[in-house]
């Protein structure tokens, strides 16, 4: 029975192998169970899509402001402005007015207030050595630090970190790696921070992943007058903070050092029956008022891979562009799935196939394998040589070589013993040549 078993995984794997040679799915969905009884109502967003930062929702910080950071803020457009569709906030080393340092922190304090919902930015973060970008909450009254304060993205010398702090100034904090979210390569892309926060609880999310729970009853009692200071008002507060107290000494750092955030977008709960959306490969599960717009992000492709076009699996929602990574959907009175797809890239590939004529990275034998393969690959030339494996999702799962190699042939072994069967893809990476395949683990 276990031969047989074996022989019809090892069937239904190889037949998802030759379907998925140029285009794949993954139907591991982030999903959130219907709940007839409410769901997510869209309430306002900034797109930053206009000719210039909406001056009735975002006003300035000026000076130094906190946290002995080196940065001057202003209220230039030389430090923050509508870029190509995205709000950029600039930090430069430009020596303005005395100035060493340069940049801009917007809030909406005075101008727009919240209290509960949830809470979306799309945004990619500069982790180079100095960089301190935020997008975070405080109150509209209460003071600091009584008021409370939650870190919705905070990012400094090489790790996230999502903070919850009430009025007693007692930080319930979680943090991730720079490194296990895949270093600078993460960081050139895109991604989605999320924050869902009602009268129970403060919850905090990365691209889909809930990282942080913080039950609302930790700051009973904590706040003004003996108040929760999560059940008030406040505002957002987006900056861009350079060295300081966390930020690291930016001395040695090109500039600028550049935030970019696409959008945020708010949601209110209402009340009323809702149908659900999952999203696969991507980020924007839940359930959803019929008529209202949810957001939906594709997941960082794998190396050698990139993102194609999003599929409507089931229901008959309306996709904004169906061609974009990050984009919306309007949802109906239906349940609704929805996929994200990928293709090779050619940008993996050599351009000149003369050149690397002896770049070769051969498919790992035996394939499928159980729990160990070969790896056999040729460079043309010495270099700083990597190998690394990640699954459907473009997480990495194994880091097999890093290191320098003289040009010449070379076998590397994989023991696969502590990962899953599955499809996985891994990449040879060295100098300005890459390729990637993919292999099979059938346990």
């Amino acid at each position: 029975m276990k031969a047989a078993k074996n022989l019809l995984m090892l069937c239904n794997l190889v037949a998802i192998f030759f379907i998925s040679s140029f285009t794949y799915t993954n139907s591991a969905a982030q999903t959130k169970n219907s709940d007839t009884t409410g769901g997510w109502q869209f309430s306002w967003s900034d797109e930053f899509n206009g000719p210039s930062v909406d001056a009735s929702t975002w006003g300035y910080e000026i000076g130094y402001i906190r946290n002995n950071e080196a940065q001057f803020y202003t209220n230039r457009t030389e430090n923050s402005r509508i870029d190509n569709g995205n709000l950029l906030i600039e930090a430069l080393r430009d020596n303005w007015n005395g100035h060493e340092y340069t940049s801009a922190s917007r809030t909406t304090y005075g101008k727009k207030s919240f209290l509960y919902g949830k809470f979306e930015m799309r945004a990619k973060i500069d982790i180079r050595q100095g960089s301190w970008p935020a997008w975070w909450w405080l109150p509209n009254t209460g003071g600091w630090p009584k008021g409370g304060e939650i870190d919705m993205m905070e990012y400094y010398q090489n790790k996230c970190l999502f903070n919850v702090m009430n009025g007693n100034q007692q930080w319930f904090s979680q943090t991730r790696s720079i490194y296990s979210l895949g270093g600078n390569r993460w960081a050139e892309n895109f991604h989605v921070w999320t924050m869902e926060w009602d009268s129970t609880k403060i919850d905090l999310y990365l691209d889909g992943t809930l990282i942080n729970h913080f039950p609302l009853s930790y700051a009973d009692g904590t706040g003004p007058n003996g108040v929760n200071p999560f059940r008030q008002p406040g505002y957002m507060i987006v900056n861009q903070a350079i060295g300081g107290t966390n930020g690291g000494d930016p001395s040695s750092t090109s500039f600028p050092v550049d935030y970019r955030i696409d959008w945020i977008r708010v949601y209110k709960w209402k009340d009323t029956t809702s149908y659900t959306l999952t999203v696969n490969n991507g980020v924007g599960a839940g359930p959803y008022v019929p008529g209202t717009k949810a957001s939906i992000t594709a997941l960082m492709p794998a190396s050698g891979m990139m993102f194609d076009k999003w599929v409507v699996t089931s229901g008959n929602p309306v996709i904004a562009d169906s061609l974009s990574s990050s984009t919306t959907i309007t949802m109906p009175s239906a349940n609704v799935s929805v996929t994200a797809t990928y293709t090779i890239s050619t940008s993996a590939y050599p351009d000149d196939v003369a050149t690397a004529k002896r770049f070769v990275l051969s498919q790992n034998y035996p394939n499928p394998f159980n729990p160990s393969t070969e790896i056999k690959y040729s460079i043309p030339q010495s270099g700083f040589v990597t190998i690394k494996v990640y699954n459907l999702f473009g997480q990495q799962v194994a880091f097999l070589l890093n290191k320098e190699q003289e040009a010449g042939s070379y076998t590397i072994e994989f023991n696969a013993s502590k990962l899953v069967s599955g499809i996985y893809m891994y990449r040879l990476q060295s100098d300005n040549y890459s390729l990637t395949k993919k292999m099979i683990l059938l346990k």
